[in-house]
């Protein structure tokens, strides 16, 4: 009996867990440098806005922040790249301590320029 490919990586990855997870991860690993070459012109340091801080391990503790407010769910990695490489004006690295309380204020009714305003009043607010 022929299976369909799909149904193939299925047992494939039920039966090798491990293998397919290294594997897994050795993609997005991949992935990652290829886009921080990539993503490195738009934003030479790749440092949170707000902290400075900078991950050096390809930038792991660094996300991008949509500063329209839009949301863009990807669960594909590649067209989540993409976006962003696409609309580079619209986006900033954050680290995730700050990503999330960017967020907060955001679902409360503040915008990005209101944000970078309190930010820049008061730096300890955040």
């Amino acid at each position: 009996m022929l299976f369909d490919n799909k149904e193939r990586c299925r047992r494939y990855r039920a039966n090798h867990p491990e293998r397919t997870k290294a594997n897994s991860r050795r993609w997005r690993e991949k992935i990652f440098k290829a886009f921080i070459i990539k993503v490195s012109k738009y934003f030479p340091s790749l440092a949170c806005v707000f902290c400075g801080q900078k991950d050096e391990r390809a930038f792991m503790g660094i996300s991008f922040h949509e500063i329209n407010g839009k949301s863009h769910e990807y669960h594909n990695i590649l067209k989540r790249f993409q976006y962003i490489l696409d609309h580079p004006k619209d986006f900033a690295p954050i680290c995730n301590k700050h990503h999330k309380k960017v967020h907060w204020l955001m679902k409360k009714g503040l915008t990005w320029e209101g944000i970078i305003v309190i930010w820049s009043e008061n730096k300890n607010a955040f």
